[in-house]
């Protein structure tokens, strides 16, 4: 198999092998089967890139070949409308050379994060789970509002389950990207007193963690300037009552769960994040959501065209400081609502 596959061409057999890298990292278990996978490619010659002298080679050719029409139409001076057809040309050559050089260097960047993806969710122990967009966005907007936003389009980009152990709490969850989309119509004038008028699709995309939480329900938290609802309850911290909002069924039981400890970890955890909302449902769930989208990121150093040093980075754990924290603050929301805590 290896000779057969030696006496292929140079890049159909690094086409090979980056197919066969793939489907052993979407097969993966673990960090070290991703490596197994990445070590696939220490057996290709350096450097582990594609040969790009045919496609120069030809690019070069059919370019010159038109610059040479277009020249000697402009100095027999036929009409300007001419030239056209050999500068068309030329654009067709150069575009058609940018799409194959980006399409193979985007092929080894795309595999390359969807790797350094997967290997983060070995390290925090998260399973990737496939849903029906619309569907898990309806089922969920039948426990929060948090999704019932967009007049047009609902649906849930992707869903991780995932179990988080921490020094004192340890919780199930489930992180989610939830992209919605608002239609509306927009009517202009122009100068002549046309009247036009067309559909906006507005997308707006929502990120953030569902938990069990025993320690709080029926309590809405949100940055005030989102506008999701105001009253006019305050609580004992000014500058939390001067950036949130707070709706709730029993004062009794907002003003337990909202002990200072709980109002300085949700102010924090509203300087770090953007647009936080905080949805305590009736069924003991918290929908803690945000407008961040960088809580999981693709943060690697190498690439599979380096296979040595990245199969050695997706040894390590990876660092995803943002998703660290926002456990972390859930947790802290734990511990601070315990009865137990003083």
């Amino acid at each position: 198999m290896e000779a057969s596959s030696a006496s292929k061409p140079h890049n159909k057999r690094l086409e090979s092998i980056l197919i066969e890298v793939k489907l052993r990292a979407e097969g993966a278990s673990s960090d070290d089967e991703l490596i197994t996978a990445i070590k696939r490619l220490e057996q290709f010659p350096e450097p582990v890139a594609y040969d790009n002298q045919r496609l120069n080679m030809f690019a070069s050719i059919f370019a010159a070949l038109f610059i040479l029409i277009g020249a000697a139409l402009y100095f027999i001076q036929v009409p300007e409308e001419y030239l056209f057809v050999p500068l068309g040309g030329l654009v067709l050559v150069l575009v058609i050379y940018g799409s194959f050089w980006h399409q193979r260097r985007a092929s080894f960047d795309k595999l390359s994060d969807r790797i350094h993806f997967r290997s983060t969710l070995f390290d925090y122990n998260l399973q990737e789970i496939r849903v029906h967009a619309p569907d898990k966005a309806k089922e969920l907007a039948g426990r929060f509002t948090s999704f019932r936003k967009g007049n047009h389009q609902r649906l849930i980009e992707q869903w991780l389950e995932g179990k988080h152990e921490g020094e004192e709490n340890s919780f199930n969850y489930n992180y989610y990207h939830f992209h919605y989309v608002d239609r509306r119509r927009v009517t202009t004038t122009d100068s002549k007193g046309n009247v036009r008028t067309k559909t906006v699709y507005d997308h707006h995309h929502r990120y953030g963690f569902i938990v069990p939480f025993r320690y709080a329900r029926n309590i809405d938290i949100a940055e005030k300037y989102l506008k999701l609802f105001q009253t006019g309850y305050k609580t004992s911290s000014i500058s939390f009552n001067k950036k949130f909002s707070v709706n709730f069924d029993s004062e009794m039981e907002v003003v337990k769960f909202l002990k200072p400890a709980v109002l300085q970890a949700i102010e924090a955890a509203g300087d770090a994040l953007s647009e936080i909302v905080l949805e305590f449902n009736d069924s003991g769930d918290l929908c803690f959501s945000f407008g961040n989208s960088d809580t999981i990121r693709i943060n690697r150093e190498f690439s599979l065209k380096q296979p040595k040093e990245f199969a050695a980075e997706i040894e390590g754990k990876a660092s995803q400081p943002r998703l660290t924290a926002a456990l972390a603050f859930i947790e802290k929301l734990m511990k601070y609502s315990d009865d137990n805590f003083s």
